[in-house]
């Protein structure tokens, strides 16, 4: 026998005399959390029999019990507690399980039972209870919270973006509750002694929320318990009227005005009720009346000059609104509206005039990134979605320009990512934001991670109990509306799924997709979204065929849409149409003759200009985008129209 024959011959005698023991190791406990992730209970079962630590950290420092909250259900949670995972561990930013999971009340009472800190805060201040209010139907957590002893006087510390009307930041429970709209948590927090006129770090209190959500309960609620209604909110002083009108909610309005609330009160730039009323994109013409005959100065002018009826005007000159301000002695400082001008791109391909919208795009990203501060749906995430659709068409794009806009939108959300765990609403919108951020993300085929699951986890918290979500930002048509949120809304959760909540987030789907069916759409920005939402949804072939039917009802003889009835077809409009009709398949409408619309209307530089209504809440901060005043939205329809051109290609 060689020296080598019984040296293996040892190893395999001393190997059979002592039988090899699966020990916990940073392998095994590494699997745990891909188990976790991945929403595997038997995996999770199997390593947690052979020795995993139910306690182990990832490498972000984060508790398997956190993650289970995060990617899984409570019976994956409940796997861990059974072996002794500690339930008050915390990551990184002093979270704990409680904080991530106390939107949903199997998993709060899983964790409360086994004696989880129900007054637990992180390094933001957030608290269960805080996280508890600010999800709709989650009144049953409220109430356990409260009856363990959870402190209702506790502000968080997250810092809220300082000009924006709705959000959070520096808030209490209460306040979260009030934007929620859940009566039966505004209640109990009440009668536990919290404070109703508290205010979070930009003067925002549960009234102002309740009333930018228009949570008609909770206002009546609110005001019966003492709020002040003669308030103002965030460094630009919009007031509860303000507020109200731009919601277009007479009976908030007049509940308000019941308790003092002036009908005139202009903000710091001048902008009164009336003239956010006059800017309705519903043309609601009931919350115009109601001011006039409140005593609002009909021809009041804010800093830049205008008046309502200036501000009416931008949704068309032959509305219900113009007409009632005209009659009530209204006046007007804009010059008549100038016809945009047409396109100059001469006889080029559709593929050119693809990519010199897209290099446009491309040239002003890093600008609008700079000067503006944050990524964009507009210069950012919109092209990026056009970008990947071109390249799927051969065209080509310029991959450093899409990795610089993917860079900056993962640089605006990765910050975020603990207020959105802790279910702040601290970022803005995220209802409507997520669902652009995330479609950007997937479309130039980013990885999934802890922030894309985050934004999922705080976007589904935010629906309301109907199935609908509530979109704050009354800035049509890039923030418009509930279809519009919803759709968006649905979108966000399609794009990352959490695997281990699929039965979750397909009955949240369903319910959304039930409301968006019953929902009435009347601005075009309503029937693209709905379309789109349905789509998304997975609605009956019949139900997507005469959404698709209604939008393409809409088509001008010109081949274009517009966004208003009263206003032109512009290529926000007419390239987001198309694209909802090419992604649903539908055989209605007339592509060519949209095409050619598109191409006719395109500029020399490769953009297409579309006038901008948006409430000028925002200074403007010039990205180098042409059109001025109207950049924005401007890019924003490009993007759109190269989106289109791009998949009508044969």
């Amino acid at each position: 026998m060689t020296r080598r024959t019984l040296a293996v011959s040892l190893l395999a005698a001393s190997m059979m005399a002592e039988p090899v023991r699966i020990r916990p190791t940073e392998e095994l406990n590494a699997a745990l959390q891909k188990a976790i992730m991945a929403g595997d209970a038997g995996r999770m079962k199997t390593l947690l029999d052979n020795g995993a630590d139910p306690n182990a950290k990832d490498d972000d420092g984060t508790p398997a019990l956190m993650n289970a909250a995060l990617y899984g259900s409570a019976a994956h949670m409940k796997l861990l507690v059974d072996r002794k995972a500690a339930v008050d561990a915390r990551n990184a930013m002093d979270a704990t399980a409680l904080l991530w999971a106390a939107g949903d009340p199997a998993k709060a009472r899983l964790l409360m039972e086994h004696g989880a800190d129900v007054n637990a805060q992180s390094k933001m201040g957030r608290t269960p209870l805080m996280v508890a209010a600010s999800v709709a139907g989650n009144a049953s957590t409220v109430r356990m919270m409260l009856a363990k002893g959870a402190r209702v006087d506790v502000k968080d510390n997250v810092t809220p973006i300082p000009i924006i009307p709705a959000g959070g930041g520096k808030g209490t429970a209460l306040i979260d509750a009030a934007r929620t709209g859940d009566i039966e948590s505004v209640e109990m927090l009440l009668d536990a002694g919290a404070d109703v006129r508290a205010t979070d770090g930009r003067n925002a209190t549960a009234l102002s929320e309740a009333v930018m959500y228009s949570r008609r309960d909770v206002v009546r609620k609110l005001l019966d318990a003492g709020a002040d209604a003669t308030g103002a909110i965030t460094m630009l002083k919009f007031s509860y009227m303000s507020l109200a009108a731009m919601r277009g909610d007479v009976q908030v309005a007049r509940l308000l005005a019941q308790h003092k609330a002036p009908s005139g009160q202009a903000d710091a730039g001048g902008n009164t009720p009336l003239m956010f009323a006059a800017a309705s994109e519903r043309d609601n013409a009931g919350m115009v009346s109601f001011l006039l005959q409140a005593g609002a100065a009909v021809n009041a002018k804010n800093r830049a000059g205008e008046t309502a009826l200036d501000w009416a005007r931008r949704r068309g000159e032959k509305t219900a609104i113009v007409d009632m301000l005209r009659a009530a002695g209204a006046e007007s400082a804009m010059e008549p509206g100038a016809v945009q001008a047409g396109g100059a791109m001469g006889p080029v391909t559709a593929e050119e005039a693809v990519s010199k919208a897209l290099a446009l795009l491309a040239g002003t990203a890093a600008s609008s990134f700079q000067k503006g501060g944050c990524a964009s749906c507009h210069n950012h995430t919109l092209p990026m979605v056009a970008s990947a659709v071109a390249a799927r068409k051969g065209i080509a794009v310029d991959p450093a320009a899409t990795d610089l806009m993917m860079k900056y939108t993962i640089s605006l959300m990765t910050p975020v990512t603990g207020a959105l765990l802790e279910g702040s609403g601290a970022p803005p919108d995220m209802a409507v934001g997520g669902g652009y951020v995330l479609e950007a993300l997937r479309a130039q085929k980013f990885m999934g991670n802890r922030t894309t699951a985050a934004v999922v986890h705080n976007v589904a918290q935010m629906q309301m109990a109907d199935g609908r979500w509530v979109g704050w930002a009354p800035r049509g048509p890039l923030e418009s509306g509930d279809i519009q949120a919803t759709a968006m809304s649905i979108r966000a959760l399609r794009q990352y799924p959490i695997v281990g909540r699929q039965a979750e987030m397909s009955a949240r789907i369903a319910r959304a997709q039930k409301w968006l069916r019953e929902a009435v759409p009347v601005t075009t920005e309503e029937y693209i979204m709905r379309l789109e939402g349905l789509v998304e949804s997975g609605a009956s072939q019949t139900a997507a065929a005469e959404a698709a039917k209604q939008l393409a009802a809409l088509q001008r003889a010109d081949g274009g849409w517009g966004q208003l009835p009263g206003l032109a077809s512009d290529a926000y409009a007419t390239g987001k149409a198309l694209v909802a009709l090419t992604r649903a398949r539908a055989t209605v409408g007339d592509r060519k003759a949209a095409m050619a619309w598109l191409r006719a209307a395109q500029q020399a530089d490769g953009s297409w200009r579309v006038t901008t209504r948006a409430y000028p809440f925002q200074p403007l901060k010039d990205t180098g985008f042409p059109h001025g005043r109207d950049q924005w939205i401007s890019a924003a329809g490009t993007s759109w129209a190269a989106m289109a051109l791009a998949m009508n290609l044969k």
